[in-house]
């Protein structure tokens, strides 16, 4: 009877080796992020990877949104303390809890001065009654100072300033992160390296995107935080939820303040609309100066794009070059041109409207859901004891990042928006051989007949 011979223990290892090879090179082998590489781009996990982007960014966004709030709040309080007398003092705090006619409807709709009305009505009192209101000398005109600076767009600039570079920078490392990890391009080797190196690859994307975050979105996030806080102030508009809306009026009443005209919803998209335009457009082309100067930026000089030309693999164009106008592009050049109106307009603008619209709309019943806005950071609370404030800030903290944790709204729009529109124009831009039309189809047989009887007849090959 033939027996198979037994391998020996080198070709048994040979053949093992030949095998893992064999399934490294195969598409569908390799590790779970390599056979599903789709994950994250289909509509339900993609959905599902931008809220997790946001909620995980929404951690340090909301402890410092609290800090800054809070930190003011105190300045505020302390000013009251240099700046006001004891009537001053309660005639503030009267002020502040006054209600107020809405604008639109008249009426008052339970809406509270709160501090800029104090301000108006106390702090920046004139005659006979800022004499009882005010204390005298340097130290009350420093401290009513105080309470002015403490209140002013500056505080929600700053507020915006830091907690959104740190909401950008973690977003940022979790994007780039997945987007090695899951690249097309990957073998399953590539794969199996970069899930190993993930902390490699965070460790290194934060040496390079926090100097550009710290710098281009601080900046740009000021510029945003002032039209924001420009925009409440000169048109006061519905607090969306305090902390009692829940449970006096129920979740689906509360949800309904989301739509009701006095909480100016419509109004805050198309503002939003525009303001958040601007921040990214200064915010990208600061951290490509930035990137630029450390020899990191990828793509083209002229080109907020951080990654060569995809569709001819050519290097980043050079500064020389950056500014000629191709033959081929000039169809396209309207909507692709940068710096230009159009791109800003199509690329930029549309796609934010859209998914700051969905995210105004999901942010207010965030603050429903998570028990109100931040609280303010009265006199009284200023002056509690460091575990009461501490509690307070907790809340403020958790408040705002529960909210903004729906900022995925808007990555989903814009993140898929752009890419859609890039590659639609670079595939737009592709020279494809013309088909030939019957008539012409028909001269190149003829051409090509003659042109082989030629060659026949001087003794040459037929083409």
């Amino acid at each position: 009877m033939n027996q198979r011979p037994m391998q020996s223990e080198q070709e048994q290892h040979d053949s093992t080796s030949v095998s893992a090879q064999q399934q490294a090179a195969s598409p569908s082998q390799g590790n779970w992020f390599h056979r599903n590489r789709w994950f994250t781009k289909e509509p339900v996990s993609y959905t599902a990877y931008q809220f997790f982007r946001s909620a995980m960014a929404t951690i340090p966004y909301g402890f410092g949104m609290a800090a800054i709030h809070h930190l003011f709040g105190w300045v505020s309080a302390k000013g009251q303390d240099l700046g006001l007398t004891e009537e001053g003092n309660k005639a503030f705090k009267a002020a502040f809890d006054t209600p107020v006619n809405n604008p639109l409807s008249g009426a008052k709709e339970g809406m509270k001065g709160g501090f800029a009305k104090a301000i108006t009505d106390v702090v920046d009192k004139t005659g006979d009654a800022a004499h009882d209101f005010h204390k005298a000398g340097w130290k009350g005109k420093l401290g009513r100072n105080m309470i002015r600076v403490a209140n002013s767009p500056l505080n929600a600039a700053l507020q915006i300033g830091l907690a959104f570079s740190m909401f950008r920078f973690v977003g940022s490392l979790i994007k780039g992160t997945r987007d090695k990890i899951m690249d097309e391009n990957n073998s399953a080797a590539d794969t199996e390296r970069e899930t190993k190196n993930w902390w490699s690859t965070v460790t290194d994307l934060s040496n390079v995107n926090w100097k550009a975050e710290a710098v281009g979105t601080f900046w740009a996030a000021i510029t945003l935080g002032f039209i924001g806080a420009n925009f409440k102030q000169s048109t006061p508009y519905m607090r969306i939820a305090d902390a009692t809306t829940g449970a006096k009026e129920g979740l689906g009443q509360a949800f309904g303040r989301v739509w009701s005209g006095p909480s100016k919803l419509l109004q805050n998209c198309a503002i939003w609309a525009l303001s958040y335009s601007a921040f990214f457009e200064v915010d990208e082309r600061i951290q490509k100066d930035v990137k630029l100067r450390q020899g990191t930026w990828k793509g083209p000089s002229n080109s907020l794009l951080n990654t060569p030309n995809q569709s001819t693999g050519e290097p980043p164009i050079k500064e020389k070059e950056s500014f000629q106008k191709k033959e081929d592009n000039k169809a396209t050049e309207f909507f692709t041109h940068d710096p230009g109106l159009p791109r800003l307009i199509f690329r930029r603008v549309l796609p934010v409207a859209v998914g700051i619209s969905a995210y105004a709309v999901l942010k207010r019943a965030g603050y429903v859901m998570a028990g109100g806005q931040m609280k303010p950071i009265t006199h009284e609370i200023a002056n509690m004891g460091a575990g009461k404030q501490f509690q307070t800030f907790v809340t403020n903290a958790w408040r705002e990042g529960a909210a903004t944790a729906m900022f995925g709204a808007l990555w989903m729009s814009t993140d898929s928006w752009g890419t859609w529109y890039d590659k639609f124009f670079e595939q737009f831009n592709k020279k494809e051989p013309t088909p030939l039309n019957e008539a012409q189809s028909n001269n190149h047989a003829k051409l090509l007949a003659r042109l082989n009887e030629k060659e026949k007849g001087h003794g040459g090959v037929a083409a």
